[in-house]
């Protein structure tokens, strides 16, 4: 009978079979090894592909983010395999012994992901919460919060997990994880219809962690428009987008297809002036900015509402110009066609 080598056991002996091997090994031994490990994953080869990153961790020597990196992939790959014993052996050897904390944190996230795997709720709750509070700041802390949200809920429904996230948020509000807490209490309470609780919480993200600090910071600001709308303030809903509109800028990390937050803030508000207020100036106002940012997946909406603005007014020979200016400009506007029968029909036809 052979027992199970303890976590921190296992990972020593790899270190002292790295450090045996740093006079003999290169950093191209590391390269070589971690490469066919990545080949070998393409390939669901898990179990051979846990072995080369085994060999990249032993090839790290010294270099301990190299190594702890190849022993992350091999414990992943071990869990692929159908090995969870193996990968979880490995990952509490890196929790009990990292200096660095965004690794003992990946570290911590994976365990919960293999207890969760198991069925083990219990488990990858404990995992989850143990990350969120002892390392806050962690790129994963957002991850593993809607994990433990999913398993609080299962067990216990949206007053365990209200419950749950008032429990973390005084620890939360000295890091940057605050606002997540804020945001999915906020969210909570406004689909029970609990708007002055989301409204304060709301209100503690745009104070506390607004753009570019929080995450959630123009979703924040569009929810409270939102609730502003739904409560009749009207001029307050248009005062947070154009909070929005000031602040906010293009993404660049998913380009024009995203959904680009000051178009969106301007589009909205020009909506409500159009729509709810009555002003139609001033929502071609609004819409004209849209147009002037020259986003080719936004400017063609701001024509097509800027034109409805302008039919609003009167001011038919305008509105109709701007269409004419969507369809040649914007060949795949979503408002083409609509543009195209709007340009077929009156006014736009009684004014050639």
């Amino acid at each position: 009978m052979t027992g199970r080598l303890p976590a921190a056991a296992l990972l020593c002996a790899l270190l002292v079979a790295a450090q045996a091997g740093c006079a003999s090994r290169t950093p191209a031994a590391y390269a070589q090894a971690i490469d066919a490990a990545w080949k070998l994953e393409r390939g669901k080869q898990y179990l051979e592909a846990a072995q080369a990153a085994g060999e990249a961790a032993a090839a790290a020597g010294v270099e301990a983010d190299d190594r702890e990196e190849a022993l992350l992939f091999q414990a992943r790959m071990l869990a692929k395999a159908g090995k969870p014993d193996g990968a979880a052996a490995i990952l509490r050897g890196i929790v009990e012994t990292t200096k660095d904390g965004g690794m003992r944190g990946r570290a911590i996230y994976d365990l919960g992901l293999l207890a969760l795997a198991a069925g083990d709720g219990a488990g990858a709750l404990a995992r989850f919460l143990r990350l969120v509070k002892e390392h806050p700041d962690h790129g994963l802390a957002s991850s593993a919060l809607k994990k433990s949200m999913v398993i609080v809920g299962k067990e216990g429904g949206e007053g365990a997990v209200r419950e749950l996230l008032e429990g973390l948020l005084p620890g939360a509000l000295a890091s940057s994880f605050g606002d997540d807490v804020l945001w999915e209490l906020a969210k909570l309470e406004e689909k029970a219809g609990n708007l002055a609780a989301a409204k304060k919480h709301l209100l503690a993200i745009d104070a506390s962690y607004p753009y570019p600090v929080g995450g959630a910071a123009f979703e924040c600001l569009f929810m409270l428009a939102d609730i502003a709308e739904e409560e009749g303030d009207l001029a307050g809903a248009v005062a947070w987008l154009e909070k929005i509109a000031a602040t906010a800028e293009k993404s660049y990390v998913i380009g024009e297809y995203g959904d680009d937050a000051k178009a969106k803030a301007l589009l909205a508000a020009g909506k409500i002036y159009l729509e709810k207020l009555g002003k139609p100036a001033e929502a071609y106002a609004c819409f004209d900015r849209v147009v002037k940012l020259k986003w080719e997946t936004r400017s063609d909406d701001g024509l097509w509402w800027a034109s409805k603005a302008r039919f609003a007014q009167g001011r038919d020979q305008e509105g109709c110009a701007l269409l004419e200016k969507l369809v040649e400009t914007y060949a795949y506007s979503n408002f083409r066609k609509e543009s195209f029968a709007a340009l077929a029909a009156p006014p736009c036809t009684s004014s050639n």
